[in-house]
């Protein structure tokens, strides 16, 4: 009622996001519990909206944004960038269970995940449990990597998913995975998520599936001027009969989440002019988004075919092919090899000043081989005037524990 009361408007995209716009001055507010995030672009205007907050409740105002939810916040205005690290959280982690990592393997790990090993729950019927007390360790592990892969670390995304699938009654083999997993975090701990805006990039998503025997797993990832700000990895609902299909399903699960993308950004002001693409690596997915007769190629999952063709219609999302070398949403789709999880990797950190471009394989770049060529992308329209102050954070005394708050990040 407060925020209200002084002059802001509840989101109707995001519950927890407040806006008050007042001529050129802009101040948004997420909240959660005690915390808030502040983004503003007047001092004045803020310090009058925490002395009016502060008059009315007990607050604590930290200034800059430094520490949200176990995630370090750290900023390099020379270099125009932005940078999330959760390492000191990881590092807990590991010092935790450091000595079942080292019981289990002493080495250091490219990859989260071993490529050949099967951890769906079917795939071991046979194999043995783990004892109660390495039970309820794999379930507390399972829960720190969840945090991770949903916070910065995208990707432990699909191993994390895949190990949440057997909570309650982990074999060996999915114990050793998650060993695993927090091996490869020991050699990648310092792995951080970085913003380095791209004026010529717009709101771009990757999406990608596997094909499965039962159900597929899709994942997909979206670009803000060339910065990685949301991804996830999830099994789909309905049972495929083609690749084509599951990655056509995957394509509808990446456009719910791009829609609230969308009509957040207009809500505060800064939307997307035209429409949004989606890039896939299946040519026939991207046919059916654009035949209007194709619905008897889908009629099992006619409503998710319907609503991403309906969207394609109205120029609100246009569907674009992309190789499949350069598909960087595949690790959360699947465990790929060692080589090419690095070299995913190397393209997603390079995502911002080179867009997609064909990893060059070692033995080619150790010779001197020609350099990979960007792969042309649809027309981008100049990024919308950031608030000028960095974002801060405020908390109300006596509300709740230090580290709660909003995983909002305006």
């Amino acid at each position: 009622n407060f925020l209200v009361e002084w002059g802001m408007t509840r989101s109707t995209i995001d519950v927890c996001l407040y806006v008050y716009q007042e001529g050129d001055l802009t101040l948004w507010v997420a909240i959660y519990v005690d915390d808030a995030l502040i983004v503003d672009n007047s001092a004045q205007l803020r310090a009058r909206f925490v002395s009016d907050l502060s008059n009315r409740f007990p607050t604590e105002d930290k200034g800059d944004l430094k520490w949200i939810l176990n995630v370090e916040i750290s900023r390099d205005r020379p270099a125009r960038t932005l940078t999330m690290s959760q390492e000191l959280y990881i590092q807990d982690l590991l010092s935790k269970y450091s000595d079942d990592i080292d019981g289990t393997f002493s080495r250091r790990f490219d990859s989260p995940m071993d490529d050949s090993v099967d951890l769906s729950p079917e795939a071991d019927p046979d194999g043995q449990n783990v004892t109660v007390e390495q039970r309820d360790k794999y379930m507390s592990i399972v829960g720190g990597l969840l945090w991770l892969a949903n916070m910065t670390r995208y990707d432990i995304a699909y191993s994390s998913c895949q190990l949440s699938r057997v909570l309650t009654r982990p074999r060996r083999v999915h114990y050793r995975a998650a060993m695993r997993v927090l091996a490869y975090l020991r050699g990648t701990r310092h792995r951080v998520l970085v913003f380095r805006p791209n004026g010529d990039k717009g709101l771009d998503t990757l999406v990608d599936s596997s094909w499965a025997t039962k159900f597929s797993c899709s994942g997909a990832m979206f670009f803000m001027h060339g910065c990685l700000f949301h991804w996830f990895s999830k099994l789909q609902r309905s049972v495929t009969l083609s690749s084509a299909e599951a990655e056509y399903f995957g394509a509808m699960l990446a456009t719910r989440d791009l829609i609230f993308i969308r009509e957040l950004l207009i809500e505060v002001r800064c939307g997307v002019r035209g429409p949004s693409a989606i890039l896939c690596d299946s040519k026939s997915a991207v046919d059916m988004a654009f035949d209007p007769v194709a619905f008897k190629k889908t009629k099992h999952i006619l409503r998710a075919a319907e609503f991403l063709r309906d969207l394609v219609a109205r120029d609100v999302i246009v569907m674009r092919h992309v190789s499949g070398s350069v598909m960087v949403a595949d690790i959360l789709t699947k465990a790929v090899a060692r080589q090419l999880f690095v070299d995913l990797l190397a393209l997603i950190d390079a995502y911002a000043s080179d867009g997609l471009a064909c990893p060059v394989p070692r033995s080619v770049s150790q010779q001197g081989g020609p350099s990979a060529a960007p792969l042309p992308g649809p027309p981008q329209q100049p990024p919308p005037s950031p608030p000028a102050s960095p974002p801060s954070f405020l908390r109300l005394r006596g509300a709740g524990p230090e580290g709660s708050g909003c995983d909002v990040c305006a």
